[in-house]
Formats: C-alpha cells, structure tokens, sequence
C-alpha cells in the first residue's frame, strides 16, 4: 500500500515492504514470470570504473522470488531491481527499477522510487533522510488522499 510522508518539505509516496525472516519478494517489487526471464535485486552505489557505472552488491536468492537482504543494508542506501526477459533469438529486454531505501527494520523494508543514483544525492535530501528516518518512529505513515481537494492541496505542498 502506497503512502505518502514529508522528506525535506515535500511531500513523497513511499511504500512499506514486509520481510519473511530477512526475505523479501521480488515479486512485489518487479518480477519476469518467463523461464527465459532473469531476475534479481542489487545493492548500487555511483561508480565509474563499475559496468553501467554503478558498483552492484548483488542479493542472495532464497526460494522462489525471495531475496536476502544483506544485513548491511542501512537507510539511504539504492536498490537496482531487475527483471529481464531474453526473447528466443537471444534479443535482451531489459527492465530496471530503483528504490531508495528509507526505513529498515527487522520486519519491513521502507522504500520510495527513485532516478538512477547520481555521484551524491542533492544535500537537503541526504540531510533530511537523515533527520526524518534515522530516528525510530519518526516515519509517520499515512493514507494516501481520496479526495480531488486533498490531491490538490498535496500537489500545491509539493510546490
């Protein structure tokens, strides 16, 4: 379920993703059902030498579409999501997602979707991930608006 909080003033949809004993379903997040689908979750962070660009710590699989997150896994940190599919003449689709990670806990994954990570993050982000989800309980999840009058009121908040 989809909900909004505030992070550096404005308002952001964030989702919370609940964990089996570490695991998390991929399949909530992006999965290629195909048998010539490949799919998997990485841990990235902004390097140059790296493919792509980016430095990948790759998530062990578990059964099925679950996947251990890494216990170092802290707030801030980007997640690469992907879910590939090679067509039978060897032709590559490739589908990529990525999150930024808000709140971990031992149960629950809080993310929001993000770009690509750049070099770093612009500082009021950094600043205010830091301010609003380091501290437990600080993350006050709440409905998203039913109504066109609060849509409109959060759009202006944004602004």
């Amino acid at each position: 379920m989809k909900t909004l909080i505030t992070i550096g003033g404005k308002a952001r949809s964030v989702e919370r993703y609940t964990l089996d004993m570490g695991y998390l379903d991929q399949k909530e997040l992006g999965w290629c059902e195909h048998r010539r689908g490949k799919n998997w979750i990485a841990s990235v962070a902004h390097h140059p030498g790296e493919p792509g660009g980016l430095h990948r710590h790759f998530w062990k699989s578990g059964s099925g579409s679950y996947r251990l997150m890494p216990a170092d896994t802290i707030a801030g940190q980007y997640l690469e999501v992907a879910y590939d599919y090679v067509g039978s003449r060897g032709k590559q689709y490739r589908d990529r997602l990525f999150f930024r990670v808000l709140q971990v806990s031992e149960d629950s994954l809080v993310l929001r979707e993000a770009n690509r990570p750049g070099r770093m993050p612009p500082d009021w982000e950094t600043e205010a991930i830091a301010a609003e989800v380091d501290k437990p309980g600080r993350i006050e999840m709440e409905a998203p608006p039913t109504d066109a009058t609060q849509t409109s009121e959060a759009t202006e908040n944004r602004e």
